[in-house]
């Protein structure tokens, strides 16, 4: 059995600091560990792996397009128009307008 080393503080800050924003693999390669040792550390911590709004691999609409949706939304420009202007449809425009869809806050 490998002899397991132990978690830096400085390590500890890099996870906390880049779990969401790059990939638990980048991560590993960054601080030299298995994938595995990063996703137990991350459980322990209670951070979250998963790539979240402009950080996450599909993302079609940015972050700060979708609070100009919202803010379009709220000053009465219709769905129609809007999914017009993003490129979308009327229903992915309701849904992030009502928070069924990018729920979180936007931006970093």
């Amino acid at each position: 059995m490998a002899i397991q080393k132990r978690y830096t503080q400085q390590e500890i800050k890099f996870l906390k600091d880049n779990a969401g924003k790059i990939s638990g693999p980048a991560i590993a390669r960054q601080l030299n560990r298995g994938i595995g040792s990063i996703r137990h550390k991350a459980r322990h911590l209670s951070i979250s792996l998963r790539l979240y709004g402009d950080y996450h691999y599909k993302t079609k609409i940015l972050d700060n397009e979708i609070e100009l949706i919202r803010e379009l939304a709220d000053h009465g420009m219709s769905y129609r128009k809007i999914a017009d202007k993003f490129e979308t449809t009327t229903d992915y425009v309701y849904q992030l307008v009502v928070f069924k869809k990018r729920r979180g806050p936007c931006g970093p």
